[in-house]
């Protein structure tokens, strides 16, 4: 049986294809423990969020515009639900990025991103223009596309 490691690598283009730049950070050790501690606080805090929410009770009642209610409320928090699972995977993907040294730096131009961003959103994982470009091609694309 293979093993995902043997899989993964099977997909993957040699090394020397696809050469990887790491640019040197201008982060002290200080600032790299503040975002960790930021990051396991968001963590916890995110973590706890979706165990409190993770029951979506179905009522039902006589009334249908109790139903109607009903069903608005449970589908906004699942909504809520969904969104605070994506959010906790960007701060744990920024937490490993922390830990092999790439935190900071563009997931997709590879550039440095700039310290006043990662203060605000230290889950970030591409610089600004990176990030203006992936949400413009998310907005041009179809509605039932993104769905499906």
């Amino acid at each position: 049986m293979l093993g995902f490691q043997s899989i993964y690598r099977s997909y993957m283009p040699p090394s020397h294809v696809y050469p990887v730049r790491k640019r040197a950070m201008h982060m002290t050790t200080l600032d790299l423990k503040t975002f960790d501690e930021t990051l396991t606080a968001r963590t916890r805090e995110l973590a706890r969020s979706l165990a409190e929410r993770n029951q979506i009770v179905i009522e039902r009642s006589a009334d249908d515009f109790d139903n109607a209610l009903a069903s608005a409320e449970r589908e906004s928090s699942a909504q809520a639900l969904s969104q605070d699972m994506v959010l906790l995977h960007q701060v744990v993907a920024a937490r490993l990025r922390l830990r092999d040294g790439t935190f900071g730096i563009c997931q997709r131009c590879e550039d440095e991103i700039a310290p006043k961003r990662l203060r605000a959103i230290p889950w970030a994982a591409y610089c600004l223009s990176c990030q203006a470009s992936a949400e413009e091609s998310v907005a041009a694309t179809p509605r039932l596309a993104r769905a499906a």
